[in-house]
């Protein structure tokens, strides 16, 4: 079980959805998935964020899609070159390399994200 509170940071409503739904059949507590609105929304949901996170766990868990079809940049690259504007305005957060190491290449090239990951789990 955690303990501390954590939010886990995604970037589809979807996503949250499956992962909450995850969390609950797995007695996981203490945890909440916040949609920030998909990969370039990021910054602006942290920006539009009226609550203190001061004493959250924040855990960045980026899809494997990349920025659009003309810019291969991964979605994890991007996320992680966010964590130091994130930090300049005194928020701490992790980002999570999970999809990067656990996704098979097939499953990368569908461009997964870890509600796809933990659904293929159960089918």
């Amino acid at each position: 079980h955690l303990t501390a509170p954590t939010i886990w940071v995604v970037e589809s409503e979807k996503t949250s959805l499956i992962c909450s739904i995850h969390f609950m059949m797995n007695d996981v507590t203490h945890t909440v998935v916040w949609a920030c609105g998909g990969l370039n929304r990021l910054i602006t949901s942290f920006q539009n964020c009226s609550q203190d996170l001061s004493d959250k766990r924040i855990i960045l868990i980026p899809d494997t899609d990349t920025k659009d079809m003309k810019d291969p940049e991964k979605a994890f690259s991007i996320w992680k070159n966010k964590v130091h504007e994130l930090y300049s305005m005194g928020i701490k957060v992790e980002i999570s390399d999970f999809l990067e190491k656990k996704a098979s290449k097939a499953q990368k090239a569908n461009k997964i994200d870890i509600a796809d990951y933990f659904l293929s789990e159960y089918i």
